[in-house]
């Protein structure tokens, strides 16, 4: 089921997204999410998954008019959660969760697939992805499949990768 549509998504696009660990924490976040930020909040994991995904469908973004993850899509992901398949980080300030990020876990192929994040704060899905970058490196994952370019990906240390080269990720 799950390799089912990570082939549909593949069919889509020439060119992929990813994040190689290691790059994230040591060029782009270094100490400030190690201590500083990250001290302001608490983490959980899959504590939240249903209100991670509702926050990430409802939160308006620059230049978005609207969201891809629809009731249908939701449904869909609470039912792979349940199954095992799909994680989320949650994060939370004053017992209010504000901001996380939920995706599809697979770890036979040591690849985390982020589908979506959100922030009502400042630095919140920042800190929800280090989280998400640290746990990938303690499973030895090769990197996180970003799906997607946008400017804030990038910021976090993605960068596109040819679709052949990502299908061989796969295969390794």
């Amino acid at each position: 089921m799950v390799s089912w549509r990570l082939v549909a998504v593949f069919q889509q696009s020439n060119c992929y997204l990813r994040i190689i660990l290691g790059f994230f924490l040591g060029m782009k976040m270094g100490n400030q999410y190690c201590g500083g930020v990250s001290e302001k909040f608490k983490i959980t994991f899959d504590k939240s998954f249903a209100e991670v995904i509702s926050n990430c469908a409802s939160v308006q973004r620059k230049g978005q008019g609207g969201t891809w993850i629809t009731e249908e899509m939701q449904e869909a992901y609470l039912k792979l959660h349940k199954a095992g398949y799909a994680a989320s980080i949650e994060v939370w300030k004053d017992d209010k969760l504000v901001g996380g990020l939920y995706g599809i876990d697979l770890p036979q192929k040591k690849v985390f697939c982020g589908e979506s994040m959100f922030s009502l704060v400042s630095e919140a899905s920042k800190v929800a992805f280090y989280h998400l970058s640290e746990y990938v490196k303690s499973k030895d994952y090769k990197f996180i499949d970003c799906q997607i370019y946008n400017s804030h990906l990038e910021s976090l240390g993605a960068e596109e990768i040819p679709r052949k080269d990502f299908l061989r990720l796969l295969k390794d």
